[in-house]
Order: C-alpha cells, then sequence, then structure tokens
C-alpha cells in the first residue's frame, strides 16, 4: 500500500513538472516593436518647450527635433530640424526606452486628461506599435532618462545633413 501511494505521488509530481516545462515551452516570445514616437512639452516659458520624434520607414531610422539646448556647450541654442536619419541602434535604444516605461500598455492604462489652462505646462507621448493604432496621451509620467536621451540625439545630429 505505501509502495503504491509512492508511486502515485511520483506520478502526480512527474505528471506537474512535464505539464510546466511544456507550458514554458510554448509561452508566447511576442516584442512588439516601436514604428513610430514622439514625445513633447509645451510650457509657457518657450526655453522648457520640446517637441521629438522617432520613426521607422524601409528598415531606416529617422528623428526629428525642436528644442532649446541648455546643458551643453550649445547652452541656449534653438535646434530644429526634421527626418533626419540616425543609425538604427539609436532608434532600437529609443523602443528599449518605450519598453522599460511600459508605454506599450498606454492602450488599455491610460486616459487623457483634459487641459482648460492655456499656461499650464503639458506633456504628451505619440506610439505607433506594430499591429496597433497610433495612439496620443497627455499627462503621462516617464523615466527621464529617454527625454535626456533625445536631448543627446538632438544635439549629435543637429549640424548633420
Amino acid at each position: 500500500m505505501k509502495m503504491k501511494k509512492s508511486v502515485v505521488i511520483l506520478l502526480c509530481i512527474l505528471n506537474i513538472f512535464l505539464f510546466n516545462s511544456c507550458k514554458d515551452k510554448n509561452k508566447s516570445t511576442f516584442s512588439p516593436q516601436l514604428e513610430y514616437i514622439s514625445i513633447s512639452c509645451n510650457h509657457s516659458n518657450y526655453n522648457y518647450c520640446y517637441s521629438f520624434t522617432a520613426y521607422t520607414k524601409d528598415s531606416k531610422a529617422y528623428f526629428s527635433a525642436d528644442c532649446t539646448i541648455e546643458n551643453f556647450e550649445l547652452s541656449g541654442k534653438h535646434i530644429e530640424f526634421e527626418n533626419k536619419k540616425i543609425a538604427y541602434n539609436e532608434f532600437l535604444k529609443i523602443q528599449n526606452f518605450a519598453k522599460k516605461n511600459n508605454l506599450y500598455n498606454l492602450y488599455s492604462n491610460h486616459k487623457n486628461i483634459p487641459y482648460d489652462a492655456c499656461d499650464i505646462t503639458t506633456y504628451s507621448i505619440t506610439t505607433k506599435w506594430e499591429n496597433q493604432q497610433e495612439l496620443t496621451v497627455s499627462d503621462y509620467s516617464f523615466d527621464t532618462d529617454i527625454q535626456n536621451y533625445l536631448y543627446l540625439l538632438a544635439k549629435k545630429y543637429c549640424n548633420s545633413k
């Protein structure tokens, strides 16, 4: 009788182990790809306003910026350019920041906040991930690492052709 109980317990444990190992092999490894992102800030002081856009098209990456540089040797310089080709790995770094900040889940987790005051600082993020529609949300807090990186790209590409 003790032998039967041991065999049954052993079979149960084996069954659970096999079920879990099969389940792990069938897990989805879906990792959404960012196609487009735009991050902007509107402020009553124009020097604090910024707008950055990065997107991919035909396996190439592009970047646009409209901002004022404050923390570099270009301090106080207004930068504005559109659709400059950037290294694809730079776009992938932006995508990693977006994933780290859970921007893929904006679709299910965020509601836009309406603003009535014209002098309030507002932030907005627009994202387009593969197989999703473009979505814009306002007043979404995110890690400043992405903002700092976008400023670095603006500085890098402001004088390139």
